[in-house]
């Protein structure tokens, strides 16, 4: 139970509604940009984009 001890201090603490959406906010900056991070550190490219090289004619499924 000692895992619980420091959330439920966290809880108890009383914060005001813009406190609270500025750490949520901070929160969610900060998983984005280690996300980025992430993914320049390692070097490896988003499987859903196509270089413009490959597409010509009919490359899509409209045709243009």
């Amino acid at each position: 139970m000692t895992q619980k001890a420091p959330i439920q201090k966290l809880m108890a603490q009383r914060v005001s509604r813009r406190e609270f959406l500025s750490v949520l906010g901070a929160g969610a900056v900060g998983v984005a940009g280690m996300s980025s991070v992430i993914h320049f550190l390692t070097g490896k490219k988003n499987p859903l984009r196509r270089s413009s090289a490959n597409n010509s004619y009919g490359d899509n499924p409209y045709g243009g």
